[in-house]
């Protein structure tokens, strides 16, 4: 019995994805059964806007969103989102598809999004919570992009 592999998908979504640069974002997770903490947040530099984009999710039914222009402010407060005594599973991954404005972007956008739209560049699943460590990832979000 053959299998039929077929895709089928939206128009309307290739046309609004279609030429869109290719967009590193930083995904901080953790998964802490002994501190309780289970929080996942997403981050990309918009460089449109000049600002780093942060969306996350404290519990299913709780997302957060926020923008910020400085790096430090930014690892600073990711330090707050997590129990210092954390070890966090970071992953960099090179996006395919973001729609043109960061507006459009939600934390469900990243956790849904098919393995196709996205490769894996970094993955760390020891990486202690430091500010100067955090600092340096989205440095680099923010200095590796492509002009929209």
């Amino acid at each position: 019995m053959e299998t039929d592999t077929t895709t089928f998908y939206d128009n309307s979504v290739e046309e609004e994805c279609l030429n869109t640069p290719d967009c590193l974002v930083l995904e901080i997770y953790a998964n802490n059964e002994i501190y309780e903490e289970r929080r996942k947040v997403y981050v990309l530099y918009d460089i449109n806007e000049r600002k780093f984009i942060l969306r996350g999710k404290q519990d299913e039914y709780s997302d957060f969103n926020f923008k910020c222009k400085n790096t430090s402010e930014l690892a600073d407060f990711i330090c707050l989102l997590f129990d210092k005594r954390s070890y966090l599973e970071v992953a960099i991954y090179n996006y395919k598809n973001l729609p043109w404005t960061s507006e459009e972007i939600t934390f469900d956008y990243f956790y849904n999004e098919f393995d196709d739209y996205f490769d894996t560049i970094y993955t760390n699943d020891d990486f202690p919570l430091k500010a100067k460590k955090i600092r340096h990832l989205l440095k680099m979000l923010k200095n590796i992009y492509n002009d929209y």
